[in-house]
């Protein structure tokens, strides 16, 4: 515990291991999270939807179960990956892009279509590629492409801006992480 108490900025050091999400809203206090984030944005692009500019995501990348087994007459357990269990999306749509009222009811229209049609019973599966990049030099920091994904709640949440801040909750089947 001495360690822990002589390292400067402990909290701040702690805190940003133990977040799950990435999110532009987060990153651009300054009082709760001194790094430089700001410089990144995030887009979404839906198949069949087109592209969407994001204020903020909350996404758990997933966990792969740990098998254990012996083999033959070995005693010596081993260990090897099992099911893959991937996590839903939180996507908030960026209010300063959808800022007139026309831009956010087309938004929130096309969103709202794609998830009627997943409670009748046929949900269209689409692919997506989420991206977070450097807003100065538009250098691509890392992709998540998404497959077989569909709306489950598209919400409304009070915010700052004149409009509400539009809330996707998606369900994700498989994904795939790129780094460049």
């Amino acid at each position: 515990m001495k360690i822990l108490k002589k390292t400067k900025n402990f909290g701040v050091f702690l805190i940003f291991f133990l977040l799950t999400n990435i999110s532009n809203s987060q990153f651009l206090s300054k009082s709760r999270y001194p790094y430089k984030y700001q410089n990144y944005e995030f887009t979404l692009k839906v198949e069949q939807l087109g592209t969407f500019y994001i204020s903020s995501i909350n996404v758990d990348l997933g966990d792969s179960e740990v098998i254990n087994y012996i083999s033959g007459n070995d005693i010596i357990s081993k260990k090897r990956p099992g099911t893959f269990n991937q996590k839903d999306f939180l996507i908030y749509m960026n209010n300063k892009v959808y800022n007139t009222e026309a831009k956010w009811k087309s938004v929130l229209k096309e969103l709202t279509t794609w998830l009627e049609k997943t409670k009748k019973g046929d949900p269209e599966k689409r692919k997506f590629i989420l991206t977070m990049r450097n807003k100065r030099s538009g250098k691509i920091i890392f992709k998540i492409k998404g497959f077989n994904s569909w709306p489950y709640r598209v919400t409304l949440r009070s915010s700052s801006h004149p409009l509400p801040s539009i809330i996707l909750c998606l369900a994700v089947e498989n994904t795939e992480i790129i780094f460049e």
